[in-house]
């Protein structure tokens, strides 16, 4: 069995170029905007009876990419 160096660079190749193409085109979206008034997060305190405005999330702060393989 050989193994065909020149074919494995060139799909690397291809691949990191498709890769890089679906990455310049990556948009960030918030999962939400929300404004506090300052007497609204004073201390600790208050902040808790104010906090149930902001929706609960289950990946907070947690980015997902996911890259596709190219149309053949």
């Amino acid at each position: 069995m050989k193994i065909d160096t020149k074919d494995i660079v060139k799909q690397s190749e291809k691949f990191a170029l498709n890769v890089a193409d679906q990455i310049s085109k990556i948009t960030v979206r918030p999962f939400c905007e929300i404004s506090f008034h300052s007497a609204q997060f004073r201390d600790k305190t208050t902040l808790k009876q104010h906090i149930g405005k902001i929706p609960k999330s289950d990946n907070p702060l947690i980015y997902i990419l996911r890259v596709q393989s190219s149309k053949k």
